[in-house]
């Protein structure tokens, strides 16, 4: 598993088309700002376990300590 964690001023984005069928439905289109927070960015690899999960969860709740940031955003990102 890897992650990369950015402390952000702020993520905006605006929803365009459900791209998975799990999404959430009715959906705005509007636009979504979120602002001081943790974006990780999160790249999951053959051999990950239940274990490393619980490894990278710690690793972001000390990384959010640290910043002083109560906001994470979690992306899923296959190129890390």
């Amino acid at each position: 598993m890897r992650l990369l964690q950015l402390h952000s001023d702020f993520v905006e984005y605006q929803p365009i088309a459900k791209e998975i069928r799990e999404a959430e439905e009715n959906v705005s289109s509007s636009k979504v700002r979120f602002e001081d927070l943790v974006v990780t960015l999160v790249a999951i690899e053959n051999g990950d376990d239940e274990n490393l999960a619980r490894i990278a969860v710690n690793e972001i709740e000390r990384y959010l300590a640290t910043v002083k940031s109560k906001r994470l955003l979690i992306y899923p990102y296959a190129h890390l």
